[in-house]
């Protein structure tokens, strides 16, 4: 079913662009909001087509209501533009004080909406940038190449100094970064060049065949996050150093998480963390087999998931030596 109805989406062939066309990625807030990313583009790998502008949508989901539509201004959209997630950042139950991180993965930027302003920004910076050595791809019996930047997305806890750090990494790298969210929300700091540099910063690799696409940040403080080469979803405690020492997986299964491209927590009291698997490569360059299974929607218990592993925080972080980080610092 459509949400929230048919009404609310438009054709290509006939678009509406006050309407949803091609919706990448969702987020659900904790004022009980969906918000929505449209990216308005068709024929996303054979020939981009920017049929209407990237917009986001809130919806007030006690009674589907839209809330409103913003559209991003044509100054932050660049040629080639694809814009595939977005982060939702509310502090304190201060509702109309949302800031809205939306991620550009070919043209390497994140934009930051401010919703009380009801205004944009485009941030720039090189971590945002894909890395050359992980944009080689190699699932099933398919090779491909993606220069995919920064994707990944997710919000550690607010600190008691009040700030937060986004945490985010570009689709092709096998590496996590960092950077504190009031730098972007600081729109004066993105009027001249190169301001924020500094305040980007590694937090470490995931390793070889470390690519992932989407990650979540649960409310005991441990980020999920898909291995899209690895047919797996892994996890990392973020109260311990970020190596492969101290990256747990949470499962690997070649069937049911061929291809994990999105990955959510929800918000319940009891946390559920939710992994949709598509086989996305075969779909774009070979041909989906019908009879089998192709698209999954799995779920498990957050708290049972991590339970007993390098992850929870309960079990001391592992200080053993990472020969993949300090390849990680080379490279840097």
């Amino acid at each position: 079913m459509p949400y929230p109805d048919w009404s609310y989406h438009t054709s290509p062939r006939n678009p509406d662009c006050s309407k949803m066309m091609s919706v990448y990625r969702i987020q659900v807030d904790e004022c009980d909001r969906l918000w929505v990313l449209d990216a308005g583009v068709t024929d996303t790998l054979t020939n981009l087509q920017q049929v209407c502008p990237p917009k986001i949508m809130a919806f007030d989901l006690q009674n589907d209501e839209l809330l409103f539509t913003y559209v991003l201004p044509a100054e932050q959209v660049k040629e080639d533009s694809l814009h595939t997630n977005i982060v939702v950042d509310v502090r304190d139950g201060q509702c109309d004080d949302a800031f809205a991180y939306v991620a550009d993965v070919w043209r390497n930027g994140i934009t930051v909406f401010d919703m009380r302003k009801f205004k944009s920004w485009r941030t720039t910076n090189h971590l945002y940038n894909p890395n050359p050595l992980a944009s080689d791809y190699n699932y099933q019996e398919l090779n491909f190449q993606w220069s995919d930047g920064v994707f990944g997305m997710s919000l550690a806890p607010v600190h008691r100094s009040g700030d937060r750090m986004l945490l985010f990494h570009p689709m092709s790298s096998f590496m996590e970064f960092q950077v504190p969210a009031s730098i972007l929300r600081n729109e004066t700091v993105w009027e001249g060049f190169g301001l924020a540099a500094k305040a980007f910063q590694p937090v470490g690799t995931r390793g070889r065949m470390g690519q992932s696409s989407t990650a979540g940040v649960g409310k005991n403080n441990v980020q999920f996050f898909t291995l899209v080469q690895q047919s797996g979803v892994g996890c990392w405690d973020l109260g311990k150093p970020y190596n492969r020492n101290n990256l747990g997986v949470v499962e690997k299964n070649a069937q049911k998480l061929t291809f994990p491209n999105d990955l959510k927590v929800d918000r319940e009291p009891q946390q559920s963390l939710w992994v949709m698997s598509n086989k996305l490569p075969v779909f774009l360059y070979d041909k989906l087999d019908y009879t089998q299974t192709n698209f999954r929607v799995l779920m498990a218990d957050a708290r049972k998931a991590i339970e007993n592993t390098v992850c929870d925080p309960r079990v001391p972080p592992s200080l053993a030596f990472d020969a993949a980080q300090l390849e990680c610092e080379l490279e840097l």
